[in-house]
C-alpha cells in the first residue's frame, strides 16, 4: 500500500496559487531576492520557492525554472525579466479575476502543461511573450516553468479601415 496522498485541484485554482507565488518571489519582493532567483534561474537552475501547507499537513514544494530559448532581443537581464513576469502575472491576474476558461495544452510524453494566458512585452520594438508551464515532477513536487515563446505567434497585423 502506498504512503503516498494524491490532490485533484481545478486549473482556476492552481492557477492562481502558481499566480500568486510568482507575485510574492518575482515582483513583490526586495530587488535583491529576486534578483537572486534570476541569476540562478537564467544559468539553466532549477531552485526550490517555497513550501505551502496542505489542509491535510503536508506540504508541496513550489520550484522554478526559467526557458529563454525564444527570447528576442539582446541577451535576457533582469529589468526586461521583471517586466516579462510583471506582464505575464498581470494577464493570469486578469484571466482570474474574469474567471475565463484557461486554456491548457498538455505535453502526452511527460505530462507537462502550458497555461495559454501569454504576458507580453515590448522593449526596443520587440515583442516578448512570457507564458506559465507546470511539471508535477514528483510527489510533494511542482516545478513552475517561466518560458519565452515564439513571439511570432502573437504578432497580429494592422488592418487600416
Amino acid at each position: 500500500m502506498s504512503d503516498l496522498t494524491s490532490y485533484k485541484i481545478k486549473p482556476h485554482q492552481f492557477l492562481t496559487m502558481a499566480t500568486n507565488v510568482i507575485f510574492k518571489t518575482l515582483v513583490e519582493s526586495q530587488r535583491t531576492e529576486a534578483k537572486k532567483i534570476f541569476n540562478a534561474i537564467t544559468e539553466g537552475k532549477r531552485i526550490a520557492l517555497l513550501n505551502v501547507l496542505i489542509d491535510d499537513d503536508s506540504e508541496v514544494r513550489f520550484d522554478l525554472a526559467l526557458d529563454q530559448s525564444e527570447y528576442r532581443g539582446e541577451r535576457l537581464n533582469f529589468k526586461s525579466f521583471r517586466d516579462s513576469v510583471t506582464g505575464l502575472v498581470g494577464s493570469l491576474s486578469e484571466s482570474l479575476r474574469q474567471e475565463s476558461d484557461v486554456p491548457v495544452f498538455t505535453e502526452k510524453t511527460d505530462g507537462s502543461m502550458l497555461f495559454g494566458i501569454p504576458g507580453l512585452t515590448q522593449q526596443q520594438g520587440q515583442l516578448n511573450v512570457l507564458m506559465l508551464g507546470v511539471n508535477a515532477r514528483g510527489p510533494g513536487s511542482v516545478l513552475l516553468k517561466l518560458q519565452y515563446v515564439d513571439p511570432d505567434q502573437f504578432n497580429v497585423e494592422q488592418q487600416i479601415v
